[in-house]
């Protein structure tokens, strides 16, 4: 088994961290929330809704998952956003470029959004696909998030302004981020942390560091104490 004994609720528009070693369950955790596998017992409810009972096309309409390993096809900026999302306007494009405060990236490029996205194009950075990523997520205006080590292979040129994009972008939504850098979830309303298979502790950054336990050691580790 990857999880079990696993137990908690969050409200609406909250941030949850989830953190823990490599291979603890991390991944599987969000995953089951957006349906990719079903649990073999016990239930996961949105909206008091057992997710097995929603629509699929629905529940994943309401979700909205960012990866560290974006999937962009070799074509236009704004082609890319119009992926399953035909409304997609160069002006609500460029609002939520603005939005995220990412206008200037835009402007930058050569040909704006009609930029094509190319292996060869070195104008664009890893960490800029990744906003471009998050842009066409939020676009679709999923109601959850799911940032799965979303900034764990970006630049440091971009790095700042793919976190204050996510910082953003969470605002209003009930988001769930799988971090590698502590310094990117001191602010969550909950944060999760799973080691041997389930969850070892829960609470706030202070909560946890109060705890002395091994999100303690963890942080310990970070700051170099």
């Amino acid at each position: 088994k990857v999880l079990s004994d696993v137990n908690f609720s969050v409200k609406a528009g909250q941030t949850i961290a989830v953190v823990g070693p490599t291979g603890a369950g991390k991944t599987t955790f969000v995953n089951l929330i957006a349906r990719l596998y079903d649990a073999d017992n016990g239930h996961i409810y949105i909206d008091h809704e057992d997710i097995r009972n929603w629509d699929l096309d629905t529940l994943r309409q309401n979700i909205g998952y960012l990866i560290q390993d974006t999937f962009l096809f070799e074509d236009t900026i704004l082609n890319n956003l119009k992926y399953n999302n035909k409304k997609v306007t160069e002006d609500t494009a460029l609002k939520m470029f603005k939005t995220l405060g990412a206008e200037s990236f835009i402007q930058s490029l050569p040909n704006g959004l009609n930029t094509i996205i190319s292996t060869e194009n070195t104008d664009i950075s890893a960490g800029q696909k990744q906003i471009i990523a998050l842009a066409r997520i939020l676009l679709r205006d999923p109601k959850i998030l799911i940032l799965d080590e979303a900034t764990a292979r970006v630049d440091t040129k971009s790095e700042k302004m793919l976190q204050k994009a996510i910082s953003i972008a969470c605002k209003g939504k009930t988001t769930f981020i799988i971090a590698h850098r502590l310094s990117t979830i001191f602010n969550a309303d909950q944060i999760i942390l799973i080691k041997d298979n389930t969850i070892l502790e829960k609470g706030t950054h202070t909560e946890l560091l109060n705890l002395k336990g091994f999100y303690y050691e963890m942080y310990s580790r970070f700051v170099g104490k």
